[in-house]
């Protein structure tokens, strides 16, 4: 067991309810502050910091040996989690479109997006819907096609497969009841073929106290204790 807190009111009730946590430390941090060996921080946007990144697209070990870590905000995490892994792939080859459902700044996006590599700019855009406590993205990406187009569900699937808080849905409505109060994103995608190149479309969102917000602190603070990735969260 580690002591932990933070002085979001969120992060410090999911601390308390954590089986792996005596959340009696008090902070002023507003991620999270918790004691190992050492004192040890995760936090929203990087800050200076250079670990950091989505939890599902980053090697852990750097993370297990962090004293200071973090992960993007609602919209860089978003953006991420959709783009991710074909930016990874090598197969994007214009700027991708980043369309928010929420009022957002696009630098976070583009700090989250380098995480992964890529610094080649992207078409951001914001709009204000009213979903709750639910964040979303649409991203649109022109693509080389890949030898069979099975690769792209392959590529997500090797990312996103086996994880605990990334889902693919492509069954169900595409509604906000997917993932509110909850602590995983949704994602689906939409592909338009061409020729050379193709139109992939991805649709995502997630809780902002959940995968876009503070449960994504929770999962960091997890790895980063060696604790399993779900605990305190499902």
């Amino acid at each position: 067991m580690i002591r932990a807190g933070s002085s979001n009111p969120v992060l410090q009730r999911l601390l308390q309810h954590h089986p792996e946590v005596d959340a009696t430390l008090t902070t002023s941090f507003e991620g999270i502050e918790f004691v190992t060996n050492r004192s040890r921080f995760v936090s929203f946007n990087s800050d200076g910091t250079e670990v950091g990144g989505v939890i599902e697209l980053m090697d852990n070990n750097p993370l297990v040996c962090a004293t200071r870590a973090w992960v993007p905000n609602a919209a860089g995490c978003l953006a991420t989690l959709a783009l991710g892994p074909i930016l990874e792939a090598g197969l994007v080859i214009e700027p991708p479109a980043v369309l928010t459902s929420f009022l957002a700044e696009e630098e976070p996006v583009l700090a989250a997006l380098a995480t992964t590599g890529y610094t080649g700019g992207i078409t951001f855009s914001c709009e204000d819907h009213d979903l709750g406590t639910v964040r979303g993205v649409y991203c649109i990406a022109k693509i080389s096609n890949p030898q069979s187009f099975d690769e792209l569900d392959d590529i997500y699937e090797e990312r996103y497969g086996r994880s605990f808080f990334v889902r693919r849905e492509e069954e169900k409505e595409w509604s906000r009841e997917l993932v509110e109060s909850k602590p995983w994103a949704c994602y689906r995608l939409e592909l338009t073929e061409g020729e050379e190149h193709s139109l992939l479309a991805i649709h995502l969102m997630a809780d902002v106290h959940g995968k876009a917000g503070e449960g994504h602190l929770i999962h960091a603070m997890n790895v980063m204790a060696g604790f399993e990735e779900s605990v305190g969260l499902v």
